[in-house]
């Protein structure tokens, strides 16, 4: 088999991309750093906002990120699971949010819970994989009640699994009707359901005297290491795209000129053209941080890498461009009421509103980022913290009350 026949599969291309994430780590710190790093992140709340570079350092974030990711292919690839585009997606998802709140324990329950889910509905897990993977916006939920102190080992331990395989468990019935609140618009459809199990859980908890709130730590010394690392690994699927795909002149424009409404698979339709998409959108985020904050730690690098992995799904240079242009005007608005460091992640992530920009145009699209960054800087108290997909969450909220009113004034459905 020739070297372009094998990246032909996703999950090679992942597993390159991982493999440099550890070879990188080991080249900018020390294998004590990384293992002490590793242990810290493990124990650390992981509630919103945990930058694993302030836990646990660059070395252990990037090792978390590429082991985490690493066994879910091979867990994919043991439950026979062919990559698709919400595959890829769901991924590189996974490792952007590896840098902040997902560790490699601390995902499993709820990923077992996901499985267990499709074999008591008797349905294939294939059809649940990127679902079972983007649950896992609700780690936290986990590493919390593990690590609280009023229940001694081992009984924290079941208590902690039991919670998350609870939670994916619960994931797939409440998401396939919460697609009816949003229509397709938010493109962080799961970050939407996990906002809404996670209210009623810190609900239960906050009952029966168990507080979780939110926390903030949050890296500003890393800017340098991590501007190297996620741009090597965006030209990587650049090249990697020109070299493995046909057809781009053609492909490429046919693939912008999408909506991005759900379900939009850029990988089944346009094959290793969309690495082109990807790489192309995860640049395009490094110079907009890079400018924004002068700072690129473990959140920001996962905001990133989520707009790299929506490039497989929904996202495009397009309708992010649009939808990118209102966020940054909230953004500035934002900080000129009361500096807030943090607003860049409403910035990065409020790119799931990207479909409204694809169906409505320029200035809805405009007006739903601006929207966006009031909503997603005011929400994470509301779950807690439990929900690392807060900004699904927003953009959920945002799209029942925005898309009525748009469609209403505009006086069309929108485009498909």
């Amino acid at each position: 088999m020739t070297l372009k026949e094998r990246l032909k599969n996703p999950y090679t291309v992942l597993a390159i991309v991982f493999i440099y994430t550890i070879a990188f780590a080991f080249i900018v710190d020390t294998p004590q750093n990384i293992f002490d790093g590793i242990i810290a992140i493990i124990e650390s709340p992981d509630v919103l906002l945990t930058d694993y570079v302030a836990v646990g350092g660059v070395g252990a974030t990037l090792v978390n990120s590429a082991l985490v990711c690493l066994l879910i292919i091979g867990f994919l690839k043991l439950n026979k699971v062919q990559p698709i585009g919400s595959t890829v997606m769901a991924i590189w998802t996974v490792a952007g949010f590896a840098f902040f709140g997902k560790n490699i324990l601390n995902i499993w329950p709820i990923i077992i819970g996901v499985w267990l889910c499709a074999l008591i509905r008797k349905v294939p897990y294939s059809k649940y994989a990127a679902m079972s993977m983007l649950s896992t916006a609700m780690s936290p939920i986990v590493s919390k009640v593990f690590f609280q102190e009023f229940l001694p080992f081992p009984i924290s331990f079941i208590a902690a699994v039991f919670v998350g395989v609870l939670a994916g468990l619960i994931v797939a019935p409440i998401a396939e009707n919460a697609t009816l609140s949003h229509h397709g618009y938010n493109l962080y459809h799961i970050g939407f359901t996990s906002g809404l199990i996670a209210i009623i859980m810190r609900a239960v908890f906050l009952s029966a005297g168990f507080d979780i709130a939110p926390v903030l730590y949050w890296s500003s010394e890393s800017f340098t290491i991590m501007l190297i690392y996620t741009s090597i690994a965006c030209v990587m699927l650049i090249l990697i795209g020109l070299y493995t795909g046909s057809g781009h002149k053609k492909k490429l424009p046919e693939l912008i000129s999408r909506s991005g409404r759900l379900a939009s698979d850029y990988y089944t339709d346009y094959g290793e053209t969309c690495y082109i998409n990807m790489g192309a959108l995860g640049i395009i985020a490094i110079i907009i941080s890079s400018i924004v904050s002068m700072n690129i730690n473990g959140p920001i690098a996962g905001g990133i890498f989520t707009i790299v992995g929506f490039g497989a799904f929904g996202l495009h240079l397009k309708n992010a461009g649009m939808v990118l242009v209102g966020l940054l005007f909230g953004f500035i608005l934002v900080n000129m009421v009361a500096p807030n460091e943090t607003a860049i992640l409403a910035v990065l992530f409020g790119t799931c509103l990207a479909p409204v920009a694809g169906s409505f145009g320029f200035k809805w699209g405009v007006a739903a980022g601006i929207l966006h960054v009031f909503v997603a800087t005011n929400i994470t108290d509301i779950h807690g913290g439990m929900n690392l997909y807060s900004n699904g969450l927003a953009g959920g909220l945002i799209i029942m009350f925005f898309i009525p009113l748009v469609r209403a004034i505009a006086g069309h459905e929108g485009k498909a």
